[in-house]
């Protein structure tokens, strides 16, 4: 996917590039070109969960899954 869109962008002209989300951001190799649309809540999305478990299993995931969201977010 990364190869296609950066292919598209040298063939093509865009008068903006959209990147809806952050699960998309890797698929962008030139983010200076990107606004990125974000309303930048998965972290806390993983928290909640994280809140609400009582599996310990689970919470570890539900931790890691938290930290690396909200590392990869900033």
């Amino acid at each position: 996917m990364k190869r296609q869109i950066s292919d598209l962008i040298a063939r093509e002209s865009f008068d903006a590039i959209v990147c809806d989300l952050l699960f998309a951001a890797p698929h962008i190799a030139d983010l200076s070109r990107a606004t990125l649309f974000q309303h930048n809540v998965e972290a806390q999305v993983w928290q909640r969960r994280l809140e609400h478990s009582s599996n310990a299993l689970d919470r570890n995931l539900l931790r890691s899954q938290h930290d690396k969201m909200r590392h990869y977010a900033r």
